[in-house]
């Protein structure tokens, strides 16, 4: 999301490149049963019992999630990182937080709603939004239907079906 606010934000980004859409330009994917399912986590975090069957059973909740969204993908590195972020007061409930304030739009800090709006209707530059062809997290409903949205206004430049999963690592040669 950060990309996508930083990308609306700076007029002198030319370009934007980001691995998920806009959330405005995405939203009626949600009505579609395979997005749906793919998305039961956010509903779940809504609820204040999330807050202690995520880290339960040694955050199996966040390793089984992994595994959903990025098949074949060995993300222990990272899944430990998260908990290392994860595991101080207060630090699970902020996280949680940013899905319940998706929801929940009086939830934001008034102070951030230019962000939280631009975050919503995604850059004006030309977008390349990268999905993964095994993706879990994302169906492929979800970015045909933000190609469809953004290209209505000539924003998005190319839609690309690329790598294995829904995470990216870049390396150098």
């Amino acid at each position: 999301m950060s990309a996508i606010v930083l990308g609306v934000r700076s007029v002198s980004i030319v370009y934007s490149l980001f691995s998920v859409p806009p959330s405005g330009r995405v939203r009626p994917a949600l009505f579609h049963y395979e997005q749906n399912r793919r998305s039961s986590y956010m509903f779940f975090f809504q609820l204040p019992l999330s807050e202690q069957v995520v880290p339960y059973d040694e955050w199996n909740y966040i390793r089984e999630l992994w595994k959903q969204w990025s098949p074949g993908f060995d993300g222990a590195a990272e899944i430990d990182r998260f908990i290392q972020s994860a595991t101080p007061e207060g630090h699970l409930a902020a996280i949680l937080g940013y899905y319940r304030a998706t929801f929940q739009p009086e939830l934001n800090a008034p102070e951030f709603a230019e962000w939280n709006d631009a975050s919503t209707d995604g850059p004006p530059q030309p977008t390349l939004y990268l999905h993964g062809k095994n993706d879990g997290a994302l169906a492929q409903i979800w970015p045909m239907g933000s190609r469809q949205n953004l290209l209505k206004d000539q924003r998005l430049s190319s839609l690309t079906t690329w790598a294995t999963s829904s995470t990216w690592k870049i390396r150098r040669s």
